[in-house]
């Protein structure tokens, strides 16, 4: 079993399928305000004027790490195929990310049929191996509140991360084959399909609107603020105004792919860090966030999905608005 093959296996509920390797890749306060959360006649009413498309797909391997770029992603039990697989923990076992280290953005992963390999500024290449021997240990590690049972990778590998940030006693983790973790029945209950995550914070599936983030680029007093900061997995464009994506309910993308968009991406200080230099410097989304998209205090950007079956969808997707919520969700 090859790399590419053992991350299928992990990601797939059934049997063998076609696996696609990826390629390694101003608007005013008061509408904004007057839009968000309410108003969902005028918002049905408009998004049948232009077509919404998408128009980027990205998986992180490696928690908290650079992402690649696809044409294709591939939907398993826990998401994309390869998102979240790998995680760094400190000695406790507790989650270590940009949050703590923002030099971690500038580790890129690519993906090979036998191993992913890692670069970062002043290391030498890394190939982690499927079959390479792991430290054989499953150690039951904590993101939030989950503790989740993964594999840890050898101590050559975790070496290499200390040496990157200086540190001691950070290892590496990866995703088991008895690995579960389940999402919250609160948000997540009514709607059929897979209920399990790999090592994202809390959701499978991180979907961001273009127009959404003009928006908040377009206000922003401190310069343009990228997509980038915000790290999605689905980029789509085409909505009739920013943030209408707050009151989707079901999706649809490409031919048959179901999304339900069960809850608002609340956003932490991971978006102050520049993901080109791995530093927190430039503008913080947080503070236009904060003017212009919040509720209860909560930053929100982009909406978490779950989704009904295992499938694909590509760059080029026709995506349909099928149901609304009265009301957003956070």
């Amino acid at each position: 079993m090859n790399f590419i093959e053992y991350v299928t296996a992990l990601f797939k509920q059934t049997g063998p399928s076609k696996l696609i390797v990826p390629s390694v890749i101003a608007i005013a306060l008061s509408s904004v305000l007057g839009f968000v959360f309410m108003n969902k006649k005028k918002l049905i009413k408009s998004e049948n004027k232009k077509e919404v498309k998408v128009v980027g797909l990205y998986i992180y391997p490696i928690k908290s790490c650079a992402g690649i770029s696809l044409k294709t992603a591939e939907v398993g039990k826990h998401g994309f195929l390869f998102d979240r697989t790998f995680m760094v923990v400190n000695e406790n076992g507790l989650c270590q990310t940009q949050r703590n280290f923002p030099e971690l953005a500038l580790i890129q992963p690519s993906i090979h049929p036998d191993f992913i390999s890692l670069s970062a500024p002043g290391m030498p290449l890394l190939q982690i191996y499927y079959q390479q021997p792991t430290k054989g240990e499953n150690i039951t590690v904590t993101i939030w509140s989950d503790k989740v049972v993964c594999t840890e990778e050898t101590q050559e590998v975790s070496a290499w991360f200390n040496t990157y940030l200086n540190q001691k006693g950070l290892k590496l983790v990866r995703i088991s084959f008895d690995y579960k973790r389940t999402l919250d029945p609160k948000y997540t209950d009514e709607f059929p399909g897979s209920k399990s995550v790999a090592l994202s914070d809390e959701y499978p599936i991180l979907l961001c609107t273009t127009e959404s983030q003009k928006a908040v680029s377009d206000y922003s007093k401190q310069g343009p603020i990228p997509m980038t900061r915000f790290r999605p997995n689905i980029v789509v464009e085409g909505t009739e105004s920013a943030f209408c994506e707050d009151l989707w309910k079901t999706i649809t993308i490409g031919d048959n792919m179901v999304f339900h968009p069960v809850r608002l991406c609340a956003r932490c200080k991971l978006t102050k860090v520049d993901q080109t230099t791995g530093k927190v410097e430039g503008p913080d989304p947080l503070i236009t966030l904060g003017d212009i998209h919040q509720k209860g205090g909560q930053k929100l950007f982009g909406q978490n999905l779950i989704f009904e079956k295992e499938g694909s969808v590509s760059v080029g997707d026709s995506v349909k608005i099928v149901e609304f919520w009265e009301e957003a969700r956070t």
